[in-house]
């Protein structure tokens, strides 16, 4: 009995699920039919993805200058790496050369000495009466 009673249910509602699908009027070649909500839907999309692309080309252009930007201070960057290496080295030289040069006025300084030492030594005493100067 309740086999028969399913199968009678399930031959009623068979034809109401069938004819419950209610097709698309016909519709021009190129078209499609399709509901409120999916064109609302549609066109919702279609404005954010306008929005959305102008803000990607904003986006876009703004890491190019910033891009730009960073390899302008790298290329600034190396130069002043490369003035400041430049200017090492002269001070560098400079400083070699001027301790060089001090090096050669404290022997030169120390010659002189020895020139004075020499020849005070090697002068005789003077004697003025009973006293002996130097």
């Amino acid at each position: 009995m309740r086999l028969i009673f399913i199968i009678a249910f399930l031959l009623v509602l068979w034809p109401v699920a069938a004819f419950s699908q209610v097709p698309c009027p016909p519709m021009p070649v190129g078209t499609v039919c399709i509901s409120q909500q999916a064109a609302n839907a549609a066109a919702s999309n279609a404005r954010e993805l306008a929005a959305t692309k102008e803000k990607v080309a904003v986006l876009e252009d703004a890491l190019k200058q910033k891009d730009a930007s960073i390899q302008e201070l790298k290329d600034t960057n190396a130069k002043n790496v490369a003035d400041l290496k430049d200017a090492l080295n002269k001070t560098e030289v400079q400083l070699a050369t001027k301790t060089g040069e001090l090096v050669g006025s404290e022997a030169e300084k120390t010659r002189l000495l020895a020139i004075i030492d020499v020849l005070l030594k090697s002068t005789r005493p003077k004697k003025v009466g009973l006293i002996n100067l130097f």
